[in-house]
């Protein structure tokens, strides 16, 4: 099925539009597949999966030496279109519709051991939309300073209100600097402990029910997010370890 006119009408240009909608249909692939598929200048390809990348509407994994792609919840592209002040109703509704349509079609992309790269702000957005879909409790350990820095103003706040909303509880352990910050995310939704002063990094793990991920809170944040079943109940028996050590 094709997405491509769509896709267009909220927001991506014509040949994203046509590489986001050959990785729908391939689910993880690489760069030649998409090349051959759409013959097109394998410049242009790769532009576009860089774009793409930027706007959290796909993520990577290395396999060997070859970088694949795969194509992500298209939840990010209603944001699109709410910023969009050029979108009027009827293309809102339409961003709304692909979303739910687009995200059926990907729902089966998660396997039993899986790892894939997200970059920047939007692709941490793309994460956190993960826990949303998920509709469990998580666990957050080692949340710095820099995740609130880096992020826009308000994104977390709106985040935990959404939480709230879905009725989704969180456990978080946060980074001592974010003390005072912490209240402004305090809800019924949600249990917040501290670790100790000493402990600050620019990194941050958050543990769902069927994956791991890891962020490093750069200038350009990194998340890799593993989908591993071992893995998970490792780190969910770290961070209660970590949860009973901390301070309320």
């Amino acid at each position: 099925m094709s997405y491509n006119d769509l896709l267009e009408q909220i927001g991506l240009t014509k040949n994203e539009s046509k590489v986001y909608n050959c990785l729908i249909n391939f689910k993880i692939v690489g760069a030649g597949k998409i090349i051959n598929e759409l013959k097109m200048h394998r410049n242009i390809v790769y532009g576009c999966l860089e774009k793409l990348v930027e706007k959290g509407l796909i993520s990577y994994i290395y396999e060997g030496k070859i970088k694949k792609f795969r194509a992500e919840s298209p939840k990010v592209l209603v944001e699109i279109a709410k910023k969009n002040l050029e979108i009027n109703k009827e293309k809102l509704k339409i961003a709304e519709d692909l979303e739910k349509q687009i995200g059926d079609n990907l729902s089966g992309n998660s396997g039993l051991q899986e790892a894939f790269l997200y970059r920047g702000i939007a692709g941490v957005k793309s994460v956190m939309n993960l826990h949303l879909k998920e509709k469990v409790e998580y666990f957050v350990l080692g949340s710095p300073e820099k995740s609130v820095e880096i992020m826009p103003p308000g994104f977390w706040e709106g985040f935990n209100l959404k939480l709230k909303q879905e009725k989704i509880s969180v456990k978080m352990i946060l980074n001592s600097s974010l003390t005072e910050w912490a209240n402004n995310i305090k809800s019924s939704s949600n249990e917040i402990r501290f670790l100790p002063n000493k402990f600050d990094s620019i990194t941050q793990i958050n543990v769902g029910k069927s994956f791991v991920s890891i962020f490093v809170w750069t200038e350009t944040p990194i998340v890799t997010v593993i989908y591993d079943e071992n893995l998970v109940l490792a780190y969910k028996k770290y961070f209660d370890f970590i949860w009973n050590l901390s301070k309320k």
